[in-house]
């Protein structure tokens, strides 16, 4: 059985209004009924239709569901971005205009970090680094001059020489 307060997230029951996931699956098997489409001039109307579709349905949009309306998988939709031309272009402008507002669902604290950090990397390439700048030396290229040196090292060079070890 789920349990909604559980600490293991795949044990978790999604917090859903009475009636909200019914409604979800009504919004996706309507996509699912779709034919699917190839042609760029096809996708271009499909995808223009899929986002009136969701500020009619309320329906946030994202990759996967965009997919579900073009009849295809995101990995179709990655090859077509890959592959250029008019519908590679509308792809392309399609997930940028759902990374922009996955952006500004997460800055404005509508998604949860994790989901949202997840899906920028996940969907759009975004990724973690880490800078870290250091000054490099260059070895082999003297930074000081013969007389810098030994004006440095004056009065140890001015020293008698120690007495030699017995090797």
């Amino acid at each position: 059985m789920s349990n909604r307060k559980s600490n293991y997230p795949n044990a978790q029951q999604p917090d859903l209004e009475p009636g909200e996931m019914g409604e979800l699956i009504t919004h996706m098997e309507e996509l699912r009924a779709l034919p699917a489409v190839r042609e760029p001039d096809e996708v271009r109307a499909r995808v223009k239709w899929f986002f009136q579709w969701c500020i009619d349905g309320e329906v946030r949009p994202g990759v996967e569901i965009l997919a579900l309306s073009l009849g295809c998988t995101r990995q179709t939709l990655l090859n077509w971005q890959h592959e250029g031309g008019l519908r590679g272009e509308v792809i392309t402008a399609a997930k940028q205009a759902i990374a922009a507002l996955t952006e500004q669902w997460g800055l404005t604290g509508k998604l949860n970090p994790a989901a949202f950090c997840f899906i920028l990397k996940n969907h759009f390439n975004y990724s973690d680094s880490v800078t870290v700048d250091t000054q490099q030396s260059r070895p082999g290229i003297p930074t000081q001059t013969a007389a810098e040196i030994a004006a440095k090292y004056r009065d140890i060079l001015d020293q008698p020489e120690l007495e030699r070890p017995e090797l």
